[in-house]
């Protein structure tokens, strides 16, 4: 009985042991399992930071990038704006350049009818110079003209005179 209690004892002690060591496998496992479980809540906790981090992130890079688009719309209108008032410009000095080319036209015609005008002047001139010329001639032999004619007219008296003496004598 002494062995049988002994032997029960032992087995007992075995079971003991072997029990022991199984709560002592499991609690380490449960340790392993409890270390890893604060490492995941560590590492869900550093991502949900991370997740988090770029939510806000995104939110900052989504709000730039509104207003950056906010900004190019601005400028954009500001461009077509200043586009606008540059065509206006080009217009207006594209009236001015084909005024002034009518203008620079208009001059170029005057010159030439000025030119055309100054022609006929000097031909005038030289016509008129020619006319003087002759004029004077007509003059020089109208002035001879009624010098010989008032010779003619005194020798006339004269003779008529004289004739007139002869008859009277």
């Amino acid at each position: 009985m002494q062995q049988n209690a002994h032997h029960q004892l032992g087995k007992i002690s075995k079971e003991h042991e072997r029990i022991t060591l199984h709560l002592e496998d499991e609690k380490r496992e449960l340790e392993q399992r409890e270390k890893e479980l604060c490492k995941r809540e560590a590492d869900n906790e550093k991502e949900r930071r991370m997740l988090h981090f770029e939510k806000q992130t995104n939110e900052k890079a989504t709000l730039e990038k509104k207003q950056a688009e906010e900004n190019v719309l601005n400028l954009a209108e500001d461009h077509n704006r200043e586009t606008e008032k540059l065509l206006k410009k080009i217009v207006e000095l594209e009236k001015t350049l084909e005024a002034k080319e009518a203008m620079e036209l208009e001059i170029e015609r005057m010159r030439e009818t000025l030119h055309t005008i100054k022609q006929n002047l000097e031909e005038k001139e030289e016509e008129l110079e020619g006319l003087e010329a002759l004029n004077q001639v007509l003059i020089v032999k109208e002035h001879k003209s009624c010098q010989e004619l008032q010779e003619a007219r005194n020798e006339l008296i004269n003779a008529s005179f004289l004739f007139s003496e002869g008859l009277i004598q």
